[in-house]
């Protein structure tokens, strides 16, 4: 299964429960846990100034970017 790079893109009702466990497994014996964790960024304000400020992968203009339109929400 490929997984679109661009939030966006993903439809999480698509990816099969399978997705998630496939990936437990491989991960078996380097991790005692896995944790998938799905937040709205735009409502946490706190978590969005500590992304951008210790993370080279966010910035404002993606954290921008991650917002659903009305169309992407229905």
């Amino acid at each position: 299964m490929k997984i679109a790079t661009d939030i966006n893109k993903i439809n999480f009702d698509s990816i099969p429960i399978e997705f998630f466990w496939n990936i437990n497994n491989q991960r078996k014996g380097h991790t005692d846990k896995l944790v998938f964790s799905f937040i709205d960024i735009n409502s946490c304000r706190k978590v969005q100034r500590n992304l951008i400020k210790e993370t080279s992968q966010f910035t404002i203009e993606t954290i921008e970017n991650s917002v659903f339109t009305n169309k992407q929400k229905n």
